[in-house]
């Protein structure tokens, strides 16, 4: 029976219908195939007539000078092959060299300070250096102590400006323990000073600075010396460490033939009004943020080296200490002679101040005691020292150990007009043994007199009226 012609014509509707259904099967078809075509040729492949759903014929033979089709090998061989070529697509991302110049440009202001840091940390050494005692003296208790512990700092800013500083922790640092109490204990700067150099003979310095007075002040750390505890001149008329804030200049100066001149000259806040014959000018250190007068302090210091086995020094020191003009004035010699592994060292210091009192500081303050200040004071320390080379005897790494023995005379008069307990005399005797240069164990034996008893303290007057007092110390400092 035959069908109309008319039953077989396809609806308009269906025709759409298959036209839609084909083009969303064009993306699976795609991925089927494993084809990755850039974007211009899929929407030229959305836009292209779908293909027929009927099964492909299988490939005729190849004609002359075609390859033949691998079974593996999709129809459209060139819409294939395109994404392999990667270097073209690829091309765009060698972007640096056109935009150069970006790369060339000044890096934006925030990103230079984080590089400065960097550079002057490279010229920056960090150091310091601790002492460990064991004290026994008659009638005192011995005890075991950390004596100071220091952090040294010295940074190279530029060319011209470098900067220095140390901070001390002494006897523990805070709280400190004494007589079962707790007290504030000492940390402190001891030394934070910028320096800039003009010439070699004009260096600018400010801060808080180690003041120039005598030859031990500035050279008072432990691993330096062959002795534990410091000349007794040189804690109470020299109140080493003395340190002030102020500002100045110092500088080298060559004189020819060898000859050299150092000079050091600051205005400081300087001594306040607390003298006394017990602690001398210790307690008469100015503060490192205020000065109790108007007046300000000068210091100076000339050393003379002309040979290098010989250093000589002149110090001088002059301020008000109260509010009344009343001065204080200061003068000190100093020398060091050096022969091989032998040294001699001298040092002399003499006070003089105005009559006075200790007073002047603000009111209600408990510093105003309103009591007469010494107006004479002077100190004196002869030291010889003979360092033994133990290269021979030690190992490859100790060839520099040294093995020392070491004498001190010191004697304070702490006030010239009357004869009191605060007037003492030291004999140190002394054998210390240094594996390293930084580092030395040292023990001493101190013989102790005072004037109490009205009598010249001296150790060479009339030695055996007054057993002196016996006191041994040992320590062990070392740098770092």
């Amino acid at each position: 029976m035959m069908v109309p012609s008319a039953v077989l014509v396809e609806p308009p509707w269906l025709r759409a219908a298959i036209c839609v259904g084909m083009l969303l099967m064009l993306p699976v078809t795609a991925q089927a195939q494993g084809q990755d075509a850039p974007a211009p040729e899929k929407k030229a492949a959305a836009a292209a007539p779908p293909e027929s759903p009927s099964k492909p014929e299988p490939p005729g033979p190849p004609t002359k000078g075609e390859e033949p089709i691998r079974p593996d090998q999709p129809k459209s061989a060139p819409s294939v092959e395109a994404p392999k070529s990667a270097p073209p697509v690829e091309a765009p991302k060698s972007a640096p060299p056109v935009v150069a110049p970006a790369a060339t440009a000044k890096p934006p202001a925030s990103s230079l300070p984080a590089k400065r840091p960097h550079s002057i940390l490279r010229g920056t050494k960090l150091g310091g250096y601790a002492e460990f005692t064991f004290e026994n003296e008659e009638d005192k208790n011995s005890s075991f102590g950390s004596l100071r512990f220091v952090m040294a700092l010295h940074s190279k800013i530029s060319s011209r400006i470098s900067a220095t500083a140390e901070i001390e922790f002494e006897r523990g640092g805070s709280p400190e323990k004494r007589a079962g109490e707790l007290h504030h204990g000492e940390v402190i700067l001891e030394q934070a000073t910028v320096d800039f150099e003009i010439f070699e003979w004009l260096v600018a310095r400010a801060g808080v600075l180690l003041v120039p007075f005598g030859n031990f002040n500035q050279l008072h750390d432990a691993p330096r010396q062959d002795l534990a505890d410091r000349p007794i001149s040189d804690q109470l008329i020299i109140p080493t460490t003395w340190f002030e804030a102020g500002a100045g200049f110092l500088g080298d100066i060559q004189l020819g033939g060898g000859h050299e001149l150092h000079y050091e000259a600051y205005f400081i806040n300087g001594l306040d009004a607390k003298l006394s014959d017990e602690f001398g000018t210790r307690a008469a250190r100015g503060s490192l943020f205020e000065d109790n007068n108007n007046d300000k302090g000068v210091v100076a210091q000339l050393r003379y080296r002309p040979h290098p086995i010989v250093d000589v020094g002149l110090s001088f020191y002059t301020g008000d200490y109260d509010l009344q003009d009343n001065r204080i004035w200061m003068l000190g010699a100093d020398t060091m002679l050096t022969f091989g592994g032998f040294e001699l060292l001298f040092s002399y210091a003499k006070l003089f101040a105005d009559d006075g009192f200790t007073e002047g500081f603000a009111e209600g303050s408990t510093a105003n005691t309103r009591s007469a200040i010494p107006t004479g004071m002077h100190g004196l320390f002869a030291e010889a020292r003979y360092r033994l080379p133990l290269r021979a005897i030690m190992p490859d790494d100790m060839r520099s150990a040294t093995m020392a023995i070491a004498t001190r005379y010191s004697q304070v008069d702490m006030n010239e007009d009357v004869r009191s307990a605060g007037d003492r005399a030291d004999l140190v005797l002394g054998l210390n043994f240094r594996p390293v240069l930084p580092a030395v164990l040292k023990t001493e034996v101190h013989l102790l007199r005072n004037g109490a008893s009205g009598d010249n303290p001296s150790l060479f007057n009339d030695f055996f009226a007054e057993r002196p007092k016996l006191r041994f110390v040992a320590s062990v400092a070392y740098g770092f």
